[in-house]
């Protein structure tokens, strides 16, 4: 069986879909043949429309963020993996129909799978596009290659909070907020920009970033980390609670979206609006080892939903089901 994945081209700064998507090739490994076709995920990839044609497999998987070219492809072979639909409500009102028609109410009706990554995007997807409950798959992301168990000691005395992405959903500022006055360090995935920068720099919080990792470098960054935040806004899945988790280290997430549903009870929860809140789990983490080690270990059970295998043979089980018209 051919398989031609979609993808959008490769961003600098932005790996997370590129991670599943090298995981899911590695995962099928030789029970297919799969090729990479990339394309711009804005309008100028519109043009790479005709290229994209060409490229067919016997299964056409749109693996994020390209949903136009379902526009252009074979319906009966193509899938589409929704990740999230978060970016909606950024688009500017005047392309936002546009948008919507092109990226998600045409394609979704001309492909012959939906995949969604979790539950709660699963429910904005029927909510916000009528689809049918029945037409609508979950299959979770895999936790990445290249990370594993690295236990470290808590630096209780200055601890590194470790930060993965740096957009304004995640969340970065009312971190700031909730330890200005201590004494941790925030270790930056991403560009800080410049409202960020001053927050920081008004707060006395020291920091640092890191630029265009290898995945060794993004798991240097885990190892060095004493605890991980993911309180985001809005999120479809949280790729990086289940990092943290496999390397071993605490986590506090939102009560929201996706989070609750990816963390398990690995994690610390925390109302993302509200800075106290916040403050408060920081301080808990800060001060109590039992609870550090408990999320520690509830995080490497929890883990074990995302493996691999898993994720690969569910993927491989809708291809088989579209090649036999079913």
């Amino acid at each position: 069986m051919n398989v031609t994945f979609f993808a959008r081209s490769l961003i600098p700064g932005q790996y997370s879909l590129e991670r599943v998507l090298d995981n899911l090739v590695a995962g099928l490994g030789e029970r297919v043949r799969s090729m990479v076709y990339r394309v711009h995920p804005g309008f100028y990839g519109l043009c790479g429309t005709i290229g994209a044609v060409r490229a067919q497999g016997d299964i056409n998987h749109i693996a994020g963020h390209v949903h136009y070219l379902a526009s252009v492809l074979t319906p009966r072979k193509t899938v589409i993996t929704v990740h999230d639909i978060g970016h909606l409500s950024s688009i500017r009102p005047t392309v936002k129909p546009f948008y919507r028609c092109l990226w998600y109410n045409i394609p979704l009706t001309r492909v012959a799978a939906v995949i969604t990554v979790s539950a709660f995007t699963r429910r904005e997807l029927i909510r916000e596009f009528g689809l049918k409950p029945s037409s609508v798959r979950v299959i979770h992301d895999c936790v990445p290659a290249g990370l594993q168990r690295s236990p470290a000691e808590f630096k209780t005395d200055s601890p590194t909070i470790l930060v993965v992405g740096t957009a304004p959903h995640k969340n970065s500022m009312r971190l700031v907020a909730a330890v200005e006055g201590t004494r941790c360090r925030i270790l930056f995935i991403g560009r800080v920009q410049d409202a960020l920068l001053r927050k920081l720099t008004s707060a006395g919080v020291e920091f640092e970033e890191k630029l265009n990792l290898t995945n060794e470098g993004l798991a240097e960054c885990y190892r060095r980390a004493d605890l991980v935040y993911f309180a985001s806004t809005y999120e479809g899945f949280g790729l990086p609670i289940v990092e943290a988790q496999t390397v071993g280290r605490p986590v506090i997430t939102s009560r929201i979206c996706s989070m609750p549903e990816v963390a398990g009870d690995g994690a610390l929860f925390v109302d993302p609006y509200d800075v106290k809140d916040i403050r408060l789990a920081l301080q808990k983490l800060f001060a109590s080892a039992d609870l550090r080690a408990e999320l520690v270990e509830k995080g490497y059970s929890n883990v074990k939903r995302f493996s691999r295998a898993v994720f690969a043979d569910a993927h491989l089980e809708v291809y088989g089901q579209i090649a036999a018209g079913r």
